[in-house]
């Protein structure tokens, strides 16, 4: 055995894969963030509908 393989280095296909995977979900992450942020989602508008008391309205 070699001193590299003792240390744990990244020589093992499935700790390579697994870090490929995380890599690869951290760049869609900040992508998606990028995204966003350059175009931001607008809130969807409705009109504001108050009803008035009709007591101010009338002359005494």
């Amino acid at each position: 055995m070699t001193v590299a393989r003792e240390a744990g280095a990244t020589n093992d296909p499935m700790i390579r894969i697994f870090l490929a995977v995380v890599l690869v979900g951290l760049v869609l992450l900040g992508a998606g963030v990028a995204y966003l942020g350059a175009f931001p989602p607008t809130p969807p508008t409705q009109p504001v509908e108050k009803v008035l008391p009709n007591d101010k309205f009338q002359g005494h």
